[in-house]
């Protein structure tokens, strides 16, 4: 079952991601794109020029102005003074900040993903668009579209600010090459779905980092990663079944997750969880539990029951 259609690609896939960069959110940049099109069916001037001027300039417009836009969107870890990166302080409540959430590879453009002088894979990552979010609104376009009219004194200080908020060396993070790909996603399906947290442990770095969005949890070191697996998600006995179905994410591996809590109940769909990995071991697992970003990553909003609940 699916509640709408999942998006194909058209030539408005650079505004999507565009209003992805610039709001930190998918489900905000698809609400944008709504808009702008719709905008453009009624006041859009002829000409395939004046059309992608129109759209770009309504799309910035909506961008700069949207006060959801404008409140910045951050992750737990990057919120918690214990992480290495982490700023601190941690907001009282979740309801306190806006958390970032994910992209789909499978709706990146085909072409226009450059940034000079960052990497393409760089500039979609969550820790550039992160990044992004500590400028303003009319900031982050500037960057984006690198506008040579504008105050020089204002570019510098866009780079500067965003430089500054940017860590490069996190944001160039590659995923498993292809030849290991493979073998390590069978693997955490495996142990997610099947071995528990025993399994899991050795697929665990040391300084392994689980955050889940938008509770605002962050857990930080293979122990306290695993002491919370075996609590909640993936506890003994009573605990939840799992499905995941792969997918990729802000140029990283990701499942689309669905839990179950009865033997021949449906598999609702829970969560995209995007990995890093460092080698061969997963050093970041970031759990968005947004199940209306399903059907923009092509995934069903639940699966038929199947299999046995572990003793």
């Amino acid at each position: 079952m699916r509640s709408s259609p999942a998006p194909e690609r058209t030539p408005l896939d650079g505004l999507r991601l565009f209003a992805y960069r610039i709001s930190g959110s998918l489900f905000v940049a698809e609400a944008l794109l709504a808009e702008t099109t719709r905008r453009a069916e009624r006041e859009c001037p002829p000409g395939e020029g004046a059309v992608r001027e129109f759209l770009l300039g309504t799309m910035t417009d909506l961008c700069v102005s949207m006060p959801d836009v404008g409140r910045g969107r951050t992750l737990p870890s990057w919120v918690d003074a214990s992480h290495p990166r982490g700023v601190g302080p941690a907001p009282s409540s979740p309801g306190d900040v806006g958390w970032l959430e994910p992209f789909p590879d499978d709706l990146l453009p085909q072409t226009g993903l450059e940034i000079p002088p960052y990497e393409p894979r760089e500039s979609v990552s969550l820790e550039f668009v992160g990044a992004l979010q500590g400028l303003s609104p009319p900031a982050r376009a500037r960057l984006l579209l690198g506008h040579e009219d504008s105050p020089p004194a204002d570019i510098e200080a866009d780079h500067a600010a965003f430089e500054y908020a940017y860590d490069r060396e996190a944001g160039r993070r590659e995923p498993p090459p292809e030849a290991d790909a493979g073998p390590l996603l069978m693997r955490y399906i495996f142990n997610w779905e099947s071995a528990g947290p025993e399994g899991m442990e050795a697929m665990l770095s040391d300084g392994v980092v689980l955050q889940n969005v938008p509770s605002g949890e962050c857990f930080i070191g293979r122990d306290e990663v695993l002491r919370h697996l075996a609590t909640g998600p993936l506890r003994r006995g009573e605990g939840p079944l799992w499905r995941l179905l792969p997918r990729r994410a802000n140029g990283q591996m990701a499942f689309g997750a669905y839990v179950c809590m009865g033997s021949r109940q449906p598999f609702a769909s829970h969560s995209i969880q995007v990995l890093y990995f460092d080698g061969s071991l997963v050093s970041e697992m970031i759990v968005f539990e947004y199940p209306r970003l399903f059907n923009l990553f092509d995934l069903l909003d639940e699966l038929a029951p199947q299999g046995v609940r572990q003793a």
